[in-house]
């Protein structure tokens, strides 16, 4: 059985999402920064066969111009449709209060 992994040295990579597009798998998953314990972004990997990954740049991040959009990245999704690629996710700040964000 063969193994596979996709890791790094200084970020925790955790909720993972998968869809197919363009006959290749794209794996996003929240990232958190080890040393500030932030959470900094979705990040973005593709691959043909599960066992070898292709790190891209992180797909979203917090932007803390934006009232809707400057807080921590919580959960999402991805998926494709009519030969586009989305990702969609939910935002929170530290009064809890709800947000979300759009990628396309």
């Amino acid at each position: 059985m063969p193994t596979f992994s996709l890791k790094s040295e200084n970020l925790f990579m955790w909720d993972l999402w998968l869809t197919v597009f363009n006959s290749r798998i794209h794996l996003f998953y929240l990232v958190m920064d080890r040393k500030k314990g932030a959470s900094i972004g979705i990040g973005h990997a593709i691959s043909d066969d599960l066992a070898h990954f292709e790190e891209l740049p992180l797909v979203a991040e917090p932007d803390s111009s934006n009232p809707f959009d400057c807080g921590e990245i919580y959960t999402g999704g991805a998926w494709s449709e009519n030969g586009m690629l989305y990702c969609y996710y939910t935002m929170r700040d530290v009064s809890d209060k709800p947000g979300y964000g759009f990628e396309r």
